[in-house]
């Protein structure tokens, strides 16, 4: 692993925040140069920000042992070449075969996948369960629901319905004093002549976790850094318990009408995913005992315990959603299960057209609560 080669400060310069941060830590050390590379990344400055990687990882690999490890600098260098259609050099590539057979899964998949080498079903099957060496939700969980997604489209995988319906229920979660605005909108649902609708508040869901879950449920619920994190605690317990819809309190269904015409029940999950490939978790449906749900609930108690300071979405956010479908599909495509799942995938502009962001006072004042 040689020197970059690069004027790491000309290629920085693409990027304010990144340049600021350059100007500021320089990139002497790993911690530098990965944080800069992550804001060149996060910006879509993808050569320059391979660069950096690869500057991190010089410095790494001179203290093989810290952290982040050899292998997961090398492994996100080369994603970031690959998506900027830039050359991957084949020695590099045996590195990080050598350093972690996974993650050189993960990138083989990825690069002949996006050089339309393989199909869908064909990268599915090299990347396996690589998704397992990340936290939930990073970037290899949406690859892997683009190319699920691509799957499902195509007719690869079954789009399977069942007779056994989603219940017409919404369930919603204000944390205390609920203000005006958000009283309106759920009003607005309640209105929805077929759907039962439920409103929980933070004293309300404790105790209702405590009575359906235990103490466990409760404690992580009530440790919640932030409402926003408590909300997803919550739904997922709520939904696998009762069934239903899921609806964030400043999201508005359009109308009774539009959700039918939209959005089928003959399914055990319905979900809907972002341009980005991320899952929607501000609004799904799911029957009771739901598998996918099922896995999100290992996924949240397993980062509520291990990993208290992770991003929420990545903690107990959409993160959590996309990896319980990853390992549902990966097992069916392993032979593990032998029936792919009854779920509906939908895209972002089904989610567009069913609904719009409630113009909640709070946005505007950034803060969560009226309290």
């Amino acid at each position: 692993m040689g020197d970059t080669g690069f004027d790491l400060e000309t290629m920085v310069s693409v990027c304010p925040v990144a340049y600021n941060l350059y100007k500021a830590h320089g990139c002497d050390d790993v911690l530098s140069a990965f944080n800069i590379a992550n804001h060149l990344h996060l910006h879509g400055f993808l050569k320059e920000a391979a660069a950096f990687y690869q500057r991190a990882l010089i410095l790494r690999l001179a203290d093989p042992e810290g952290h982040p490890r050899p292998e997961l600098l090398l492994q996100v260098k080369l994603l970031c070449l690959i998506k900027a259609q830039e050359k991957v050099d084949e020695e590099e590539l045996n590195f990080l075969k050598k350093l972690s057979v996974p993650l050189y899964n993960y990138i083989l998949g990825v690069m002949k996948y996006y050089r339309n080498n393989i199909t869908a079903i064909e990268a599915l099957k090299i990347i396996g369960n690589s998704f397992e060496e990340f936290h939930t939700g990073e970037e290899i969980d949406a690859i892997n629901m683009k190319l699920i997604y691509e799957c499902l489209e195509k007719g690869v995988f079954p789009n399977k319905i069942r007779k056994k319906t989603i219940p017409r229920q919404m369930f919603f979660y204000w944390d205390q004093n609920i203000p005006q605005d958000v009283s309106e909108n759920i009003d607005h649902h309640k209105e929805f002549k077929s759907f039962k609708v439920e409103l929980f508040d933070k004293v309300k869901a404790a105790d209702w976790l405590h009575q359906y879950y235990g103490r466990d449920a409760q404690s992580i619920f009530l440790k919640a850094r932030h409402p926003a994190e408590a909300a997803d605690i919550l739904r997922v317990h709520v939904i696998y318990l009762y069934g239903g819809f899921w609806v964030d309190a400043d999201l508005k269904v359009t109308s009774e009408e539009v959700f039918n015409q939209n959005i089928p029940l003959n399914y055990s999950e319905v979900f809907m995913l972002t341009d980005g490939y991320f899952v929607h978790n501000d609004f799904f449906g799911c029957a009771a005992q739901s598998t996918i749900l099922e896995d999100c609930l290992l996924s949240i108690y397993r980062n509520c315990y291990n990993y208290e300071g992770l991003f929420i979405s990545y903690k107990t956010g959409p993160g959590v959603f996309m990896r319980a479908l990853n390992r549902t599909y990966y097992r069916c495509l392993d032979g593990i299960s032998k029936d792919f799942p009854f779920t509906k995938i939908l895209n972002q502009a089904v989610f567009d057209k069913v609904t719009q962001q409630y113009p909640v006072s709070y946005k505007q004042f950034g803060t969560w609560t009226a309290a």
